[in-house]
């Protein structure tokens, strides 16, 4: 039984301006170190939307070494109280044997992950967005290569708003009594995020870095790093650095199944 691990704080780090110095058009940034996100976070509103653009990594595996990764945007389970967290992405694993294998994917924590029945390939452009309307939640993923796309409606009983996220992350796998293991990271090299909005319930439509919201970087150890926000705060990569020990760090809220 595998899970997509919850997201892992360790060390707040202080806030600092983004990259080209302080302006009223961009918000302030705390980096964070996680033992398993790598990406950007927004809060300091209601969010109704989310949506992101990235290329599929082409990655690289090693024989005799596995690795799992996942690139997502979702809305909610950032905060330490969160409960619940929707979102869609691609996967990018390897086998001992150096075989890579590429997979589409939605989850609504506390649910189960589901895998979705699309055809991923190195070099495929994707588009994502996650839709929050009371309790029912859309997600739609598209291959904006194939021209192949999924949509999913569902009812959840509490769905987190208080977040939005653009996110690489490193999977954990755990068992039926709770009791996860974080997986080695995939080397990915590098995951670009373009088109990246948040939409507030009061219909306020921005980018990553729009006013009046507190930005979190988040490092992923220092084994993924993002960059800085580019194209007026909508796009940004995240760099595979290589593995390192995972950072000791609590769960910010309950982990979800997925079989792989």
């Amino acid at each position: 039984m595998r899970r997509r691990s919850t997201l892992a704080l360790a060390v707040a780090a202080a806030s600092s301006a983004l990259a080209g110095g302080p302006s009223p058009a961009l918000a302030a940034t705390s980096t964070v170190v996680s033992g398993n996100w790598a990406g950007y976070a927004v809060t300091g509103a209601r969010y109704r939307r989310v949506t992101g653009s990235w290329t599929v990594s082409h990655g690289s595996c090693t024989n005799g070494r596995d690795g799992f990764s996942a690139a997502w945007i979702g809305l909610g389970g950032y905060a330490e109280s969160s409960r619940a967290l929707e979102q869609t992405g691609t996967e990018f694993d390897c086998s001992a044997s150096g075989r890579a294998f590429y997979s589409a994917w939605y989850e609504l924590v506390p649910a189960a992950a589901r895998t979705i029945r699309m055809k991923v390939r190195p070099g495929n452009r994707i588009a994502a967005a996650v839709t929050v309307s009371g309790r029912h939640v859309t997600l739609t993923l598209r291959n904006r290569t194939t021209g192949k796309s999924h949509r999913t409606r569902a009812t959840m009983t509490a769905p987190d708003v208080s977040s939005a996220e653009w996110i690489v992350e490193a999977p954990a796998a755990c068992v039926a009594t709770g009791r996860c293991e974080q997986l080695p990271l995939s080397n990915f090299e590098t995951v670009d995020f373009s088109n990246a909005h948040a939409t507030t319930t009061a219909g306020k439509v921005g980018t990553i870095s729009q006013p009046g919201s507190s930005l979190s970087m988040i490092e992923l150890g220092s084994s993924a790093v993002p960059g800085a926000l580019g194209a007026g705060g909508s796009a940004f990569g995240v760099a595979y650095q290589g593995q390192s020990s995972f950072v000791t760090a609590r769960r910010m809220f309950p982990a979800s199944s997925a079989t792989r």
